[in-house]
């Protein structure tokens, strides 16, 4: 349980950096970049979401067969 709760904190803590660098990217460049930039940044938080999604579907199917997940 520790280890699942330490791997979704390293989750949400690695996809805000990722976001917060997307921002500070697309402050930097002009407008014509901006639309690129917010696309990209739209596609790399859908793509660690789906990570955590399949990560916790994943860990709960391994260590919990037939049981409900508790946290």
């Amino acid at each position: 349980m520790i280890l699942v709760r330490h791997t979704f904190k390293f989750w949400q803590v690695h996809s805000e950096n990722v976001r917060d660098h997307c921002r500070s990217a697309s402050e930097q460049v002009n407008g014509k970049y901006d639309s690129v930039l917010s696309f990209w940044r739209i596609n790399i938080h859908n793509f660690h979401a789906t990570i955590t999604m399949l990560l916790h579907y994943l860990i709960r199917t391994k260590h919990s067969p037939g049981k409900k997940c508790r946290y």
